[in-house]
This record gives structure tokens, sequence and C-alpha cells, in this order.
């Protein structure tokens, strides 16, 4: 049976426990959003894919434990945060990934002056490092409220945090980033 185009995310979600099609449908609506999510969480294109990948198969596998009374998307979201932080902590001390210059994330003036342009460029580049080198929770957080626009509540709901802890690793997540940039001027 094809899935109706029109259906929630939730109805799909129950259907996928027995129809993959339905479940193709979800991946096809979260594909790019959860390969953002692992991109910005890791700043390296292959492992954000096979994270994002990781991510689905983590879902498809746990449909049953899905409840149909709670979004979908922040579900997700919520598998696809953890393993991405699952990742990080295997990972260990290992050093920050190189920032991957063809991303399509970098949003670039084309219309600017090419210096300008390089400008930009490199600080997208210092920003997207300085990011990937926050420890791993206060990044999710960061990337979460920044890049996603995510509001706190649901930050804390994604990644089973309470709400001032959310706040206390946003405000400490920014001050480290400060920090870095005052270092480098």
């Amino acid at each position: 049976m094809r899935p109706d185009l029109a259906d929630s995310d939730e109805a799909l979600a129950q259907r996928a426990q027995t129809d993959r099609e339905a479940f193709g449908e979800l991946v096809r609506r979260y594909a790019d959003r959860i390969f953002n999510l692992a991109y910005r969480m890791t700043g390296n294109r292959t492992e954000a894919e096979d994270l994002a990948q990781d991510a689905f198969v983590r879902a498809y596998r746990g449909l049953a434990g899905f409840r149909p009374d709670h979004a979908f998307g922040a579900w997700l979201y919520r598998i696809a945060v953890n393993v991405c932080l699952t990742h990080r902590r295997q990972q260990g001390a290992a050093a920050v990934e190189s920032f991957d210059k063809a991303s399509e994330e970098t949003i670039l003036d084309t219309s600017a002056p090419l210096d300008e342009l390089a400008e930009q460029r490199e600080i997208q580049e210092a920003v997207q490092k300085a990011i990937l080198s926050l420890p791993p929770m206060y990044r999710a957080v960061v990337v979460l409220y920044h890049l996603e626009g995510r509001p706190y509540s649901e930050i804390a709901e994604l990644l089973d945090l309470p709400l001032n802890t959310v706040r206390t690793h946003l405000h400490r997540g920014r001050a480290m980033l400060r920090e870095k940039f005052a270092a480098s001027r």
C-alpha cells in the first residue's frame, strides 16, 4: 500500500511497523534534516552520511516503541542526536575533523566581490571549526539552538536534559566560542 503524501508523520510511523513504503516516505521527508544535523555535529560529510543512515536504521528498529501521541520528528531527532553523541564519545579525544570545504551548507553571497567571498568562507570555516571543538553536549545544544532553530524546551526533550541544564550548556558553549574567537584576534 503506497503511503499517502498527506499522511501525518505519526500516522506513517504507525503504518511503517508493517509497511516499508511508509517508512521510506518518512526517510524521504527527514533525510536532509537528519544529514544536516549529523554534519553540523561532526563537520565531516562521510561521517554524517553514516550517522544519518544509522539513525534511520535505529528508528526503523525502534518503531514498536514509538508513541503516536508524540511528534515523530522530535523522536527521530532524539535518536539522531544520541547517535552523534555516542559516535563522538567512541572517538574519544580524536582530533577535530577538518571542515569539508565542499559543504552544501555554505551560504555565500555570490554577488559579492571575490575577496569578500573568500572572507565569508574563512569566517564560516572558523565558526564550524570552533563549534566542532566544543565538548559534545555543548556542541549539541549550540547546533540545535543556533543552527537548527530549536527552542529550549524541545532541546531539553531531545537531549533528555532539564531545561536549566540546556540553558547552562548554551551559555557555556557560547562563552567558549567567544573565548576561541577572542584568542584568535
